[in-house]
């Protein structure tokens, strides 16, 4: 396999590769797919439309478009460059490309692109049941997440809104890798609890806990499946089960105050995969360092 460059898209036969992107990597139909025509348009008008190239191939990218930080009251901020964001709609690689590490490639020359532009924030919505990409947004990237979307896509769409404040000291180091993700012992050690610690069945599936509460603690570690694909795939119902458990979980703590700052991987005594999120209630003093 020949080198990939990354580079923003310019050429008529770059934007035309598009419309193959989308429905190879996900799966789609032409209906539910973002036009090229659509995305060539925003990228002129301050959108950030950005390649990843073997050789003359577009073989993955990364499409966001220019908007404002929403649910803020305009009379109090009505100047729409102190509320500028990039929204990040698209990532997609194509599946034989996907183990090249292009996804973070591709982040982070979209976080070039919005320094050259002067945005200091990007924002995009992910599965938070994905444990893979939430360790890249979280773990890999440094992003912070406290808004929940439920049902965003229709029935247990559910989608958790991560901002990325790329100028802040905690995504330099989390990209220079001078700041690792805490492990799951520092973050018990540190006094976080478990909120809702899954149990396993005979199949080796985790099971979501039937109930849960607010932790007596600032932080509170909420543990999602390690591999939801897998339970997708054999255990449908189940599957369901944790949909339903994340809906009732993120918007009870985020509503008490909780934001997402964290996130560990592990094994317990019998080699079974277990990840958890940190949440760290405002009231802590350590969340808010985003824009340091």
């Amino acid at each position: 396999m020949s080198e990939i460059f990354i580079r923003e898209l310019t050429a008529d036969d770059d934007y035309r590769q598009l419309d193959a992107i989308q429905l190879t990597a996900w799966d789609r139909d032409e209906r539910s797919i973002v036009p090229w025509e659509f995305m060539k348009s925003a990228q002129y008008n301050g959108g950030a439309l950005i390649g990843a190239f073997d050789g003359g191939r577009l073989v993955g990218y990364v499409f966001g478009i220019l908007g404002t930080v929403p649910g803020l009251d305009s009379r109090r901020d009505p100047i729409a460059a102190a509320r500028l964001q990039m929204y990040s709609h698209q990532l997609a690689v194509l599946p034989a490309y996907q183990r090249e590490a292009l996804g973070r490639r591709l982040k982070l020359a979209q976080k070039e692109f919005c320094e050259r532009i002067g945005v200091r924030q990007i924002t995009w919505t992910f599965d938070p049941l994905l444990a893979r990409n939430a360790w890249l947004n979280i773990g890999r990237l440094g992003g912070i997440a406290g808004t929940f979307l439920p049902n965003w896509y229709g029935p247990g769409g559910h989608r958790m809104v991560l901002e990325w404040w790329i100028t802040s000291n905690r995504v330099t180091q989390r990209i220079k890798k001078e700041r690792r993700p805490l492990t799951l012992a520092a973050m018990l050690g540190g006094g976080a609890e478990i909120a809702n610690p899954a149990t396993f069945d005979d199949r080796g599936f985790p099971v979501p806990a039937t109930r849960f509460d607010l932790v007596n603690s600032y932080t509170a570690l909420l543990e999602i499946p390690a591999d939801l694909p897998a339970i997708e795939r054999h255990a449908g119902p189940l599957a369901k089960e944790w949909r339903d458990h994340a809906q009732s979980l993120f918007t009870t703590y985020f509503q008490s105050g909780f934001v997402i700052t964290d996130i560990a991987r592990d094994e317990d005594h019998q080699g079974r995969a277990r990840t958890f999120y940190l949440a760290t209630h405002h009231d802590a003093g350590r969340v808010f360092d985003k824009l340091s």
